[in-house]
């Protein structure tokens, strides 16, 4: 009797705990507002500020051009991630839907690993530049030239986007090799091409 009025009692307990701890309609609305209002600022912030950081860069000539390049594809990283990351976020909370195409998921998942790391990628370029600038003053337009800057931001883009085009292409060998009904597809697609080709090679050679 005991022992049910014990296992009684802590029911009761655990369930009035579950209900003073679990969110109501009310908290959850307060932070989907709160949370588009700070992603609709962020997007604005970077749809708007990034554009006109290029303009400046473009008109400005106090700064030297190899620093402009790695301030230029900075901004255009942030840009980016704007475009690709923010504003769709922003959209699907606003809209209060989880559920996109797939295409457009892979899209925006493809483009967000690209540009994802550029901002970093360009901090560090820049924070070589300043060093190099301070260390080594008198050599540094010989050291770091136009040339020069240009070919490693082209170097740092290979280097991270290299990755991402890699796990792309795993993922899709990867469904292909799982996935019986593709790798039917694929080989009767290949077959009739295969036939079409011996057909049309005769009449090539006459």
């Amino acid at each position: 009797m005991n022992i049910h009025m014990n296992s009684t009692g802590r029911s009761e307990d655990l369930s009035t705990f579950n209900a003073s701890t679990t969110p109501t309609t009310e908290d959850r609305n307060e932070y989907n507002f709160i949370r588009c209002i700070l992603l609709v600022i962020t997007t604005i912030l970077l749809l708007t500020l990034n554009p006109l950081c290029l303009v400046v860069l473009r008109h400005v000539r106090s700064i030297q051009e190899t620093t402009k390049i790695f301030l230029r594809s900075m901004t255009i990283a942030d840009l980016g991630m704007g475009l690709f990351q923010a504003l769709p976020m922003t959209v699907l909370a606003i809209s209060e839907t989880e559920h996109i195409g797939e295409v457009f998921c892979q899209v925006l998942s493809f483009a967000g690993e690209i540009f994802i790391y550029g901002p970093q990628m360009s901090i560090l370029l820049l924070t070589v530049d300043r060093y190099i600038s301070v260390v080594y003053a008198l050599r540094y337009p010989s050291l770091v030239t136009v040339k020069r800057a240009r070919i490693s931001v082209c170097l740092l883009l290979f280097t991270y986007v290299l990755p991402v085009l890699t796990n792309s292409w795993l993922n899709v060998l990867i469904y292909y090799l799982r996935n019986q009904d593709c790798r039917r597809v694929t080989h009767d697609l290949l077959i009739s091409n295969y036939r079409s080709c011996k057909r049309c090679l005769p009449l090539v050679a006459n």
